[in-house]
């Protein structure tokens, strides 16, 4: 009678309805997985909007307080035409307390910036408090507005943007999906963890295309005008990032503070507009010299912060610091003249959990002077 059975279970015409029942489960399997993924992505999309959104807003907002309350009109406009500089914004607009509009430019359907004359007053939505307001619309457009207050409420602020590229990003998710599930219906379970692998992947790069779609954004408020570093503002954000990869890494992350030995004669002796070419091209051999998941930052005048993440051991670091020292104590070449800079860096690691971000820098610059006790142009850790 056993026999019987498995005679019956390895019949050639069972043998085809197995493995349709087979494929059919994983295809559904991966239909659940394709809408849980969509519909978390869509909402990953939101979130970095909702983000990026609210920080360009507070950004714009700083920029243009001194000339609402000088009444500036003439600047107020040259700020806004600058913002419309992004594609992705459609109009800015300013306006008093009483929504009377001071500023407002847009972009046409040439897409040029102009002045927009067709709107003189604001209508504010009952919910704009402290932080700024979003409306999401379906044609792929949001709505932000936000109270400009440099210590006393001077008027209100209001963008339009429109961001087709995070719904052309899912509409190619939801896409892929289908073609992935009609994929597992044609080649079955064999090929399953190749189009899964490939699936993770492309997501992956969709959200490094989102993430630098919003650090383009907030470029403007978060970077140095001189050497388009990110600025002060963006060492806590550029910290507790490095700090998420490393815990899911499990990697270490190291704040180095440098300070240039030698730049204040430089500046003494040949002048400040040669001191900012110094600046310039020390950021840019820093920039070359760092891995593309590294972050480096102008703190301010000859002092920079370097952000390293990936790392498994202090001698990778020791590694990275003698190359960073060599890079910057390369010959200058200033016109006719060659001068030369060192470096000091006071190097700390940082711990993964309570960061206090404030703390770790105060104590890389301690290390720092500790370093330049000992003879400068020489790296030194904490602890």
């Amino acid at each position: 009678m056993a026999q019987t059975d498995r005679r019956k279970l390895t019949h050639p015409n069972e043998l085809p309805k197995l493995i349709a029942w087979a494929v059919s489960v994983v295809a559904m399997l991966m239909l659940v997985n394709s809408a849980w993924t969509y519909t978390n992505i869509s909402a990953l999309v939101k979130q970095s909007q909702e983000y990026s959104y609210g920080e360009l807003a507070k950004g714009l907002a700083i920029a243009v307080s001194d000339s609402i309350v000088t009444r500036d009109y003439g600047e107020l406009e040259t700020s806004l035409r600058q913002v419309l500089s992004n594609t992705s914004i459609v109009q800015a607009s300013v306006a008093d307390l009483n929504g009377k509009v001071l500023a407002s430019m847009r972009r046409n359907e040439k897409n040029k910036v102009v002045i927009n004359f067709s709107q003189a007053t604001l209508s504010m939505p009952k919910h704009v408090g402290v932080d700024p307001y979003i409306q999401f619309e379906e044609d792929s457009r949001a709505k932000v507005w936000y109270a400009i207050n440099p210590g006393v409420r001077a008027g209100w602020l209001y963008l339009e943007i429109s961001d087709r590229v995070s719904e052309q990003i899912l509409y190619s998710l939801k896409r892929n999906a289908l073609i992935f599930t009609t994929v597992i219906f044609i080649l079955g379970m064999a090929v399953l963890s190749v189009v899964l692998g490939r699936s993770f992947r492309r997501m992956r790069a969709r959200e490094t295309a989102l993430e630098k779609q919003n650090n383009d954004l907030s470029n403007a408020a978060f970077h140095d005008s001189l050497t388009k570093l990110p600025n002060r503002l963006m060492y806590e954000i550029s910290l507790k990032n490095a700090i998420a990869i490393a815990e899911t890494d499990s990697t270490l992350v190291a704040v180095c503070f440098i300070d240039l030995d030698g730049f204040k004669a430089i500046n003494d002796e040949l002048g400040h507009d040669v001191g900012d070419v110094v600046l310039v091209k020390i950021a840019e051999r820093l920039r070359m010299m760092l891995r593309e998941y590294d972050t480096v930052i102008r703190l301010g005048g000859d002092e920079f912060i370097l952000i390293l993440t990936g790392i498994k051991t202090r001698e990778e670091i020791q590694r990275l610091l003698d190359r960073v020292i060599g890079a910057i104590n390369a010959p200058l070449n200033l016109g006719d003249l060659r001068r030369h800079v060192g470096a000091t860096i006071g190097v700390v690691l940082c711990p993964l959990n309570d960061v206090n971000a404030t703390a770790v820098l105060n104590q890389a610059d301690h290390m720092m002077y500790e370093a330049k006790k000992e003879g400068k142009n020489r790296w030194k850790f904490s602890g």
